[in-house]
């Protein structure tokens, strides 16, 4: 399909040093920035329906119920239960720690 836009001499001459320096084509770059600016508002709009949607208190209810846990470790668990004697604490999990001094807790 065919497109005709008239656009400033400024953006036209960008567009022109642009495709040169990606060796692409005027037609393949334009495609490319029309496609990407499409999906973006298209993400927008998607999002702005979704959030019309939403709830703040079912999403703080929900954040909640998500344990205390430090990012970085595969098998960091809750703090607290870090915070029990050995005795007490649920069962170590399945997966081997495969190294680094980890006690199956996210500690040394």
């Amino acid at each position: 399909m065919t497109l005709t836009a008239r656009v400033p001499d400024s953006l036209y001459k960008q567009v022109e040093s642009l495709a040169e320096r990606e060796q692409l084509g005027m037609d393949q770059l334009v495609s490319l920035a029309l496609s990407a600016q499409v999906s973006a508002w298209t993400t927008r709009d998607y999002l702005e329906e979704r959030a019309r949607r939403g709830s703040w208190e079912k999403s703080q209810a929900m954040l909640a119920k998500v344990p205390d846990v430090e990012p970085g470790h595969p098998h960091r668990t809750h703090r607290r239960q870090l915070d029990r004697p050995a005795a007490v604490r649920p069962a170590a999990h399945a997966v081997p720690c495969g190294g680094g001094g980890c006690d199956g807790w996210g500690g040394g």
